[in-house]
């Protein structure tokens, strides 16, 4: 294989840097390779040379990054740390998948960070806390945007439980395993206030500005009857377990749910910019403005789990919350319409190297169902018969 690199000492350092952070050593063809790097439909190509990291990144056959960096650390810092956004490194199909590809991945990674450079969770803490304040200050001085969103009302210690605990008590079996739903969960699943992230491919959320109310660690105090704050913190986050053990298990049959002309506003609202959106059917309304519920959308919910999304408390002091995710929303694959179909039991074409490809009408459809999904999550929450 023709090297694409003149620097074996940083080749070197890098790798080194690699078994640090994530405890895994890659070979030259592994990292330099393209036909050996990503997922099917993702992957990443680093090209170091003595003065800097030329990075590619290809998604779905698209080149969607092309970025020059100064270093190896400079490289590694923005894509293990700057971004804390983790990398997996899995053995599949003989492939290796190189991505960030979990909750699970990231917190890893960050423990390993925090192992390698003491303080360094601090430091970027400390960071975001004066980026607030700046911002904080500017508003006092100049006047506050009109859509400015509002901070959490919260302590550092629920922050920081928040932000860097709440994936590891999540992602911990053992707790799960003994979580009890309750008809409190219930009626808190019921009342909550979602709304849309527009990132990646977009997906179902709790609203950020107001998911229970302004103040939704008080709201969750009071229907659980918890005084102390990382109580009320835990059980919010442990909506995540509520949700999907609601979903899992929920009864309702497909039909049309009658809502308020606020709620269906406030899903125009949400999905508002998308070109292929024409019509309210497009996003499950019906004439009147209630809910078209369809057996797909049923489906494809019950086997969609919920995790946790942080971003809007780390990117600007609003909510964090349950959330499907809006790159991976049906599972594993950025190219989520391979999923749908399959939870949907559609009968999919395999290319010339043997992967499962959809046609251009399935694409069309599955993408008329994934933009239904906010609407349906509403009217399954709200309507659905669910076991304890």
């Amino acid at each position: 294989m023709e090297r694409p690199y003149t620097n074996d000492k940083l080749f070197s350092e890098l790798n080194a840097r690699l078994v640090t952070m994530t405890g895994q050593r890659i070979t030259e063809e592994e990292l330099f390779d393209p036909a050996k790097q990503g997922s099917r439909y993702c992957a990443g190509h680093a090209v170091v040379e003595p003065d800097r990291v030329h990075f590619r990144y290809v998604h779905d056959g698209k080149l969607v990054e092309d970025t020059e960096y100064q270093d190896a650390e400079d490289f590694l810092y923005t894509y293990c740390a700057g971004y804390a956004i983790g990398w997996s490194f899995d053995q599949i199909d003989e492939t290796l998948q190189w991505e960030a590809y979990s909750d699970a991945a990231q917190a890893l990674t960050q423990e390993k960070l925090e192992s390698a450079h003491p303080g360094w969770g601090e430091r970027r803490r400390l960071e975001l806390v004066k980026a607030r304040e700046r911002a904080a200050a500017l508003d006092a001085e100049f006047g506050a945007e009109e859509d400015d969103v509002p901070l959490a009302p919260i302590s550092e210690e629920v922050e920081t439980f928040f932000l860097e605990e709440a994936d590891a008590h999540l992602w911990d079996d053992e707790k799960e395993a003994v979580f009890q739903f309750t008809e409190t969960h219930l009626s808190v699943l019921q009342s909550v206030k979602l709304g849309w992230d527009g990132a990646e491919s977009g997906s179902t959320c709790f609203d950020e500005h107001e998911p229970l109310t302004n103040d939704a660690l008080s709201e969750i105090g009071r229907r659980f009857q918890l005084s102390d704050e990382m109580a009320q913190a835990r059980v919010y986050a442990e909506l995540v377990w509520a949700i999907n053990h609601f979903f899992a298990t929920v009864e309702i049959e497909p039909g049309t749910y009658e809502i308020d002309s606020a709620t269906a506003d406030a899903i125009r609202a949400a999905m508002a910019g998308y070109e292929a959106i024409s019509c309210d059917g497009d996003i499950g309304l019906d004439a009147e403005g209630n809910i078209e519920l369809t057996t797909e959308s049923i489906i494809v919910l019950k086997k969609t789990r919920w995790g946790w999304a942080r971003n809007a408390l780390d990117d600007y002091g609003a909510w964090p919350g349950p959330a499907i995710d809006p790159k991976r929303p049906y599972g594993d694959y950025s190219y989520w319409q391979i999923e749908m179909a399959e939870m949907l039991g559609w009968e999919m074409e395999k290319d010339g190297e043997g992967y499962f490809r959809t046609t251009a009408e399935q694409d069309e459809e599955l993408q008329r169902i994934h933009f239904r999904q906010l609407s349906a999550v509403i009217a399954i929450l709200r309507f659905g018969r669910c076991q304890g």
